[in-house]
């Protein structure tokens, strides 16, 4: 595959706009989801946290690609990971169609927020 090869930056943020972009085209069920997540029966609600634990995996490999020392700090990895997921999954809310900021644009804004945190951990 092409990202594959890609700058460990670039292929950072492809990961987080294909992440936003999957949001964009399923904004209704993923708002629905956000919301019900509680009221949920136990499997239901295990089966998404399966794709929350994929998605941070996933979002994991470029986000220590770029910033090779999460590797061995796992404590700032995760919560870096869960930031932006927390970051992507509320783009609906205020991410406009027409506005100043493309999904693009905020998919480097986030990969820039989490580079900056894991390479300054608190």
């Amino acid at each position: 595959d092409a990202h594959l090869a890609a700058e460990p930056e670039d292929r950072l943020v492809a990961v987080i706009v294909a992440l936003l972009d999957g949001i964009h085209e399923h904004a209704d069920a993923h708002q629905v989801m956000l919301t019900t997540f509680p009221t949920l029966p136990e499997e239901q609600r295990e089966a998404l946290r399966y794709v929350i634990r994929t998605l941070a995996y996933r979002l994991g490999g470029p986000l220590e690609a770029v910033v090779p020392t999460l590797s061995a700090h796992r404590e700032i990895q995760a919560p870096l990971v869960h930031s932006l997921l927390g970051m992507a999954s509320h783009a609906p809310f205020w991410l406009k169609a027409n506005g100043p900021l493309t999904r693009r644009d905020y998919g480097m804004l986030i990969a820039r927020a989490m580079v900056a945190a894991g390479r300054e951990p608190a």
